[in-house]
This record gives C-alpha cells, sequence and structure tokens, in this order.
C-alpha cells in the first residue's frame, strides 16, 4: 500500500489541477465539470483509495458548513461504492448527499443523489423505495430541466425493467434516455442507454439491432477510461455474437477483454476473456483450443471461488472433452465436482428464488403506498386550505380593526371555525397515519403480525439474547393440506381455516408469545429465551393441538401441521436463523407431515 500511496497523491492533485492531462478528451467533455469533485472522475480507475481519502474531507466539510463541497464528496464516495458493487455504500453515501445539496440549495446536485440512491435501492431489489426515489429525481427536473439528468433517470428505469424481465418497457426507456440527452449528450450516459438498448432488443429476438446498438455504445465508450463499461459492452458483443454466429467477432471481443484483465491486473476479467475465447474455438471446431481456453477459465473462476462461474465452465469443458476424446476416463472428478457445484447452486437458486419473489411482493405493494401517498396529500391539501383561510382572516381582521369590537369580534368567530376545522383536518390525519401503520405491520386476515413486523422483531429479539448470552427458538409452521381444503371447499373456507389456524396457535403457544403470518399458510413462533428442549415441547404441543379436529364453515377438518425448529447460537443472525428453520420445516414435511423437525446446523 506503501508504495502505491505517492501515485495516488499525485492522481489527485492531478485530477483536481490538470483534469485534461489526466483523462481523455470525451472523458473530460462527458464528466469533468465544476459540479463533480475530481475524486468522482478518479473512483471509476482508482475506487478503492478514493474510499480511504474521503472520511477526513467529508469530515472537514461537514465540520465547516459546507453543504455543496459535501454533496460533491458523498457524490464521489457514492460513485466509487458503486464501481466495487457495495450497494449499501453506495444508498446511503447518496442519501447523504441528496441532504447536503438541499441544504445548500444546489438541485443538479440533489438530483443526482436521487438517482444513485435509487440505483443502488434497486440493485438491492428494493424496487418499490428504489422507483420512488427515481420519481422524486424526475419531478425535481421538471421544475429545473437537465437533459443529460433526465437521461440518467430514464438509464436507471431501464435497468429496473430489466430486473423486473419488462423488455419491452426497458427499450422503451433506454429510447427515451437517448432521445432526452442527444447524439452530443454524456459519453457514459449514452454509452450505457446503448448497452441497455441492446440487452433489450436481444430479449426481445432483434439480434441484429442488438448488435447495431451494442456497437454504437462500444464505438461512445472507446474513449472512456471506464474498464467496467468497456468488459461489459465487449462480453454482451460476445454474446450477439455467438447468438449470430460471427465467429470473428466474437474472438475479437475476447481478445478486447482479455487486454482489458491485463492492462488492470483483473483476474476475474481475465477469466471471462478465456470463456469467450473457449466458446469460439468450439463453435468453430477446433477443440484442442477450446479445451486449453476453457481450461485457463475454470482455472481461474475456481481459484476466485466463483462457483457459478465455475459450474457453466466445467460444464464445457466437459462438454469440449468429451467431443475431442469419447473414450476418455480420467472425468470422474470433474463430474463429481459439477455434481457438486450443481447441488450448491440449486440450494442457493431456491434461496434466490425466494428473495426475489419477497422483493417482487414488496413491488407490487407499491399501489398501496401511493394510495396512501394520495390520501396524505388529501389531507395535506386540507390542511394548507384551512390554513390559507385562516391567514387570510388575520390579514383581514388587521385592514379592519378600526371598525370597531364587533366587527374584530365577527371575525374572531370566523378565525376560531377556521381553526376548529384545521385541528379536525390535523386530527383526522393522524388516524389516517395510525390506521395505515397498523395496516404496515399486521396481516389483514388473522391480524397477527405481518413479515415486516416479524422481521424486525426478530431482529430485537435475536440481538438481546446475543448481547445477554441467552438463546431463541424459532417454529416456521405450515397448514397441511391447504390445498386440498381449497380444492374440496373453496378458498373462503380455506381462508377460513387459516383463521382458526392463528387463533388455535396463538391459544396454544399463549398470548405473550410472538406469532406471525409471512407466507400463505406459513407462520412462525419466535420463542424467547428458549433452548432445543422448550422449543421441541413448544413443537410437540402444537403438533397435537393441530391434529384434533377444527370446525370451519360447517366442516370438520383435520389439517395437522409441519413444523420446522431453529436455535439459535452464538454467531446467529435472522437471516441464517429463517433459513435453519425453513429447511427443517422442509425436512418435516419430508417425514410425512404433522410432525417437526429441528435444524442441527444453526
Amino acid at each position: 500500500m506503501s508504495s502505491r500511496r505517492p501515485r495516488f497523491a499525485a492522481a489527485i492533485a492531478c485530477a483536481a489541477w490538470m483534469a485534461a492531462a489526466c483523462f481523455a478528451p470525451a472523458t473530460r467533455a462527458a464528466l469533468s465539470d465544476d459540479k463533480r469533485h475530481p475524486l468522482e472522475l478518479l473512483a471509476l480507475t482508482e475506487p478503492n483509495e478514493v474510499l480511504e481519502t474521503l472520511p477526513p474531507l467529508i469530515a472537514e466539510a461537514s465540520a465547516q458548513g459546507e453543504s455543496e463541497q459535501l454533496a460533491k464528496l458523498e457524490l464521489a464516495r457514492a460513485n466509487a461504492c458503486r464501481v466495487v458493487a457495495n450497494w449499501l455504500c453506495q444508498r446511503d453515501a447518496a442519501a447523504a448527499a441528496v441532504v447536503a445539496a438541499r441544504n445548500a440549495g444546489t438541485h443538479h446536485l440533489a438530483a443526482r443523489g436521487l438517482i444513485a440512491e435509487g440505483r443502488a435501492r434497486i440493485a438491492m431489489q428494493d424496487f418499490g423505495q428504489g422507483e420512488r426515489r427515481l420519481g422524486e429525481a424526475e419531478a425535481l427536473l421538471a421544475q429545473h430541466p437537465d437533459g443529460g439528468l433526465l437521461a440518467d433517470v430514464m438509464l436507471a428505469y431501464s435497468s429496473l425493467a430489466l430486473q423486473l424481465g419488462r423488455h419491452t418497457l426497458m427499450r422503451d426507456y433506454a429510447q427515451r434516455g437517448l432521445d432526452a440527452i442527444g447524439p452530443d449528450g454524456a459519453a457514459v450516459v449514452r454509452s450505457r442507454l446503448l448497452r441497455n438498448l441492446g440487452r433489450a432488443e436481444l430479449e426481445l429476438g432483434q439480434p441484429e439491432q442488438a448488435r447495431a446498438a451494442m456497437q454504437q455504445a462500444a464505438e461512445v465508450a472507446r474513449a472512456l477510461d471506464d474498464p467496467k463499461l468497456s468488459s461489459e459492452l465487449d462480453l454482451e458483443l460476445a454474446r450477439i455474437a455467438r447468438n449470430t454466429r460471427d465467429l470473428t467477432e466474437q474472438r475479437a471481443a475476447g481478445e478486447r477483454v482479455l487486454a482489458l484483465a491485463r492492462r488492470f491486473g483483473n483476474a476475474q476479467l481475465e477469466a471471462l476473456g478465456h470463456e469467450v475465447l473457449g466458446l469460439a474455438a468450439r463453435d468453430a471446431g477446433d477443440l484442442a483450443a477450446a479445451e486449453v481456453e476453457t481450461s485457463l477459465a475454470l482455472q481461474g473462476f475456481t481459484t476466485l471461488g466463483m462457483k457459478t462461474e465455475e459450474r457453466r465452465a466445467l460444464r464445457e469443458l466437459l462438454r469440449t472433452q468429451l467431443q475431442r476424446q469419447p473414450e476418455r476416463r480420467d472425468m470422474a472428478g470433474a463430474m463429481l465436482r459439477l455434481m457438486d457445484l450443481d447441488e450448491a447452486m440449486d440450494r442457493r437458486d431456491r434461496a434466490l428464488a425466494g428473495d426475489d419473489f419477497d422483493a417482487r411482493m414488496r413491488y407490487t405493494q407499491q399501489e398501496f403506498e401511493l394510495q396512501r401517498l394520495a390520501k396524505e396529500s388529501e389531507l395535506a391539501a386540507e390542511r394548507e386550505k384551512a390554513l390559507s383561510a385562516s391567514n387570510h382572516l388575520r390579514a383581514l381582521l388587521m385592514a379592519i380593526a378600526i371598525a370597531g369590537l364587533c366587527v374584530i369580534g365577527a371575525f374572531l368567530i370566523l378565525q376560531r371555525r377556521a381553526n376548529i376545522r384545521l385541528a379536525a383536518s390535523n386530527a383526522r390525519l393522524r388516524e389516517a397515519e395510525q390506521q395505515l401503520e397498523r395496516e404496515a405491520r399486521f396481516d389483514a386476515l388473522t391480524g397477527l403480525a405481518n413479515r415486516r413486523e416479524f422481521e424486525r422483531r426478530l431482529a430485537t429479539t435475536l440481538a438481546d439474547a446475543l448481547r445477554e448470552g441467552g438463546r431463541i427458538a424459532l417454529l416456521f409452521l405450515d397448514i397441511d393440506r391447504l390445498k386440498q381444503v381449497n380444492d374440496t371447499h373453496g378458498h373462503a373456507a380455506g381462508d377460513a381455516l387459516i383463521r382458526a389456524f392463528a387463533e388455535r396457535l396463538t391459544r396454544s403457544v399463549g398470548a405473550d408469545t410472538l406469532v406471525a403470518r409471512v407466507g400463505g399458510d406459513e407462520f412462525v413462533v419466535l420463542l424467547a429465551p428458549a433452548d432445543a428442549t422448550a422449543a421441541e415441547a413448544a413443537a410437540e404441543r402444537i403438533c397435537a393441538t393441530m391434529a384434533e379436529p377444527l370446525p370451519v364453515d360447517g366442516h370438520t377438518l383435520s389439517p395437522g401441521t409441519s413444523i420446522g425448529i431453529a436455535v439459535s447460537q452464538a454467531d446467529s443472525d435472522p437471516d441464517r436463523l429463517m433459513r435453519a428453520a425453513d429447511r427443517a420445516l422442509y425436512a418435516a414435511k419430508s417425514a410425512g407431515r404433522n410432525t417437526w423437525r429441528r435444524d442441527a446446523t444453526e
């Protein structure tokens, strides 16, 4: 590190005083202006050093009350965090930049902070809040127009559409961004908009249009010193070339990726470049070269611990080896490794599928959030109207004060009425906020805590237990044969069964124990403090209780329940505890239902 410090200090000075000598002309035209800090440009190539340099500068700007400078420094931090893919860091830095920019009254910086925060939230799968930040930026730019920043908003919307699998919408947003920025706009934003347009065209079955867009993006980005963007574009071009069987372009893209990897010493890019060249060689029928390149890619992914990429490269290597020498008998170890990777990736994909489902569910709740905002806006308008009437009455009273005490008394009565209306409006607003807060924390069907409230309580309870050296237990339940009840008696009977199940479960564990409904037929019980013995005893009791006949809408049902148990350890966290309970639940279901199992790994 010490050997790099002088070079880095020189780079900072160069960026601050002689930006024209340190960056290519296109980069300077796109990024280097008086609204950006020089460190934000440097973050493209030296993100870790920028992150080390920023804290004292941020502290100094904050202490001196230099809000505009503080906003620029926080945006530089957000950009460095983006380059190293630290989304939490990017979100917090961008939010801090928005606050500082608003304090300084700098609309341009506030809009940039909102865009950066929205992108970070989208990357963290917080789609609803991410789109909300982008909407705030778009509204701000409607008051203070800036074509470049509007294009940046459209770029973020396009990336959101990609994550949600809406490729037509992704293409439309990318095109709107290109229209907003124009042909001479910022090269960084324009190249990324063209990249997203190309991705959307490829997903929509238009490979030629995709190739044209990607080639334009690469042309625009050629002058930018952004290895991340350049490698992304070359990998996309390689994918399109393989789709259209253009071996020449496929090899050229792979060579460009390798050149970038060697220039920046990036092992991941090097492995990806070898993978592209291996696929091109196999498509061309050169199996010997394909085996060499794919082996190099596999070695790189294995060293980096990138299991998904390792599995992909290993599969291609085995396919190549079998094509080349079908009689080979030395591939048993590689086959076993591939099966291990398949199993590990399947487990990870199931977990990611659950996370993605939760994120999409949060996104669909945006309509509820919009209704809440509309209600708040309506009540706020009524309050503003009442305040306006009150102010008007005060002004009128001052103007006619000389008319006598009678006139003043009459207007004081009117003012009192206006204040009563204002108080009533405030009371309705508070009531509406309290009702909305309850609906956001509790399940409408059963009245139990919902997933959001349970996760908050679980984090607090687990932290208290770990601090005090105690333990807690989770019981993850679902209702056996609920689908059979829905199919036989209808969904109304199914809902009635869920409510009855929730009531019986609450009685079984006691009113002081937290019971939550976290899914359609999934419930969680939080026992604190509790050890394995107490948790198993509670599970036995619940299974026995739920096995008893349950009268529901004129039917007598015996659905039963399967229970997964997880008990906290000294290094537990909420996510691991939930996953452990979920594994135990599946083990209980596999054991024949209406029983319980405890996860031994947590």
